[in-house]
This record gives C-alpha cells, sequence and structure tokens, in this order.
C-alpha cells in the first residue's frame, strides 16, 4: 500500500468527516484502485473519497501535492476547504 507523506493529514480528513463537516475520506488503496482506472505519471492512489451517495471516485494525490477524485480516468480537483486540509 502506498502511504501519502501527510498521513496525519489524511486522517484529519477522515475525523473531520465522521463530525459530519466534510466530504467521506477512505484510507484503502485497494478500494481506490477499483474507481481510478489510467493515472497520471507520479500520482498515487490514496484511497476514496465521497462527496455524496452518489458520487464516489478514488481519492488521488498527484506529484504537486493536491489532491483529486477520480472516476475512471476523468480528475476533478477537490477543493482543500471540503477535504479538512488548510489552503
Amino acid at each position: 500500500m502506498h502511504r501519502c507523506t501527510d498521513l496525519a493529514t489524511l486522517n484529519n480528513m477522515q475525523q473531520e468527516y465522521e463530525r459530519g463537516k466534510k466530504m467521506e475520506i477512505r484510507i484503502n488503496e485497494q478500494q481506490g484502485k477499483l474507481y481510478a482506472g489510467a493515472l497520471p505519471k507520479g500520482a498515487k492512489i490514496i484511497g476514496t473519497v465521497a462527496r455524496n451517495s452518489t458520487d464516489k471516485g478514488a481519492l488521488v494525490k498527484l506529484p504537486n501535492g493536491k489532491f483529486v477524485q477520480i472516476n475512471a480516468g476523468v480528475i476533478r480537483t477537490l477543493p482543500l476547504h471540503e477535504i479538512g486540509i488548510p489552503e
């Protein structure tokens, strides 16, 4: 399993969701692979992200440090304030 260089931040993202404030974040590379498809060079699957019950995808960290949601090769940026990362 790939580890994000900032695992504490990802754990914080999960805690924020559990308090009902943010998106659902699950750190699980295997589950993320089910959604991702092709990845950009240097990108790492961290787990899954769900914006709501019908909008779920792979949580991916790009080489530039940005987090994105990928569904079957479609990349969507994740606003940092929505996933619990200070801008």
